[in-house]
């Protein structure tokens, strides 16, 4: 395993994901899975056993709430602008945070959309030297051992917030 380290989490803090609203820049607090492929501006670092894709111009992480393909990763030509960019992050265009991320499976299974969408494009990612826009960053070499760690067939989880936060402590029984 791994010992404590520092991370960076969102400017919004970290808040209980049930309360998590689209554009708060608040970190989720729970346990969420970890997506099916693995991402970066940078290519494939050796030793993933996760699918790699290595980002280029046109690849997109959908953050429009009233999209259909809200917190997907979407491809369009490369100078097409979508009509989700608005409220998107065009993901080639991130060269410090997205050297390499992995996705966190928050608002996933269903996604809620809408006016009250708790949020999307929940990534563990590199280090940026500040508060995230609601994500969990880590030093890149950090990130790339955790990256390389995980196995897909372990269907991982990560836990953000606090022991009790993530694992609350039942009251005691009564008698």
């Amino acid at each position: 395993m791994f010992p404590a380290w520092q991370a960076e989490t969102g400017s919004g803090h970290l808040l209980p994901a049930a309360d998590r609203r689209e554009g708060d820049h608040a970190t989720p607090i729970g346990a969420f899975g970890i997506g099916a492929t693995m991402y970066g501006n940078q290519p494939n670092p050796g030793g993933l056993r996760y699918a790699y894709h290595q980002l280029l111009c046109g690849d997109w992480w959908d953050e429009d709430p009233y999209s259909a393909q809200y917190n997907h990763f979407v491809h369009v030509p490369c100078g097409v602008t979508p009509a989700f960019a608005s409220w998107s992050e065009a993901l080639w265009t991130e060269t410090v945070a997205y050297q390499y991320f992995a996705v966190i499976q928050f608002n996933m299974n269903p996604i809620i959309g809408g006016q009250n969408a708790p949020g999307a494009g929940i990534f563990l990612h590199s280090w940026m030297g500040g508060a995230t826009e609601g994500c969990v960053a880590l030093r890149e070499w950090q990130l790339l051992d955790v990256l390389r760690w995980l196995k897909p067939s372990a269907h991982p989880v990560i836990e953000i917030g606090t022991d009790n936060e993530v694992n609350p402590v039942p009251p005691p029984s009564a008698g």
